[in-house]
C-alpha cells in the first residue's frame, strides 16, 4: 500500500507541474508596480500606462536582445532595444546592472539601484 501511495504522489508531482510554470526571463513582461525605497521611505506607485488602449511592455528574448515597448498618449509605439545579460541574479542591460529578487512564471522583480548609496526601486513585472 506504501508502495501505490508514493507512486501516486510521484505521478501526481509529475502531471501538477506545467510549462507555464518554469521560471524563465524569456517572454513578454508588463510593468505591474513600481516600489520606492529612499532615505528609509517605502513609496509604492502602480503603473500608469499613457495609452488608454494598450500596454507598455518590455521582452526579453533567447538572443540576449531585450525590447522595451512604450505607448505615449497618442498610443503611438516607441520601441527601444538593447542587449542584456542574465547571470544567477544579476541582471545587465546595456551596461546598466540590476538584480532580479524574484522570478517565478508568471512574476518578475527587479532591484535598480540609485546613485545614492540605500535607495533603490523594485520594479514588478507581470506575464
Amino acid at each position: 500500500m506504501k508502495k501505490l501511495l508514493l507512486i501516486a504522489f510521484s505521478v501526481l508531482l509529475l502531471t501538477a507541474c506545467s510549462k507555464d510554470d518554469e521560471a524563465t526571463i524569456v517572454g513578454k513582461w508588463y510593468t505591474y508596480k513600481i516600489t520606492s525605497f529612499q532615505n528609509g521611505q517605502e513609496t509604492v506607485e502602480m503603473y500608469v500606462n499613457e495609452c488608454p488602449t494598450k500596454k507598455d511592455y518590455v521582452k526579453f528574448q533567447n538572443d540576449d536582445v531585450f525590447e522595451s515597448y512604450y505607448y505615449d498618449d497618442q498610443c503611438i509605439e516607441n520601441l527601444s532595444t538593447a542587449f542584456y545579460t542574465l547571470d544567477g541574479t544579476d541582471l545587465t542591460i546595456e551596461g546598466e546592472a540590476y538584480e532580479v529578487v524574484l522570478l517565478t512564471g508568471k512574476s518578475l522583480k527587479i532591484k535598480s539601484y540609485s546613485n545614492t548609496p540605500g535607495d533603490y526601486d523594485i520594479i514588478e513585472l507581470k506575464k
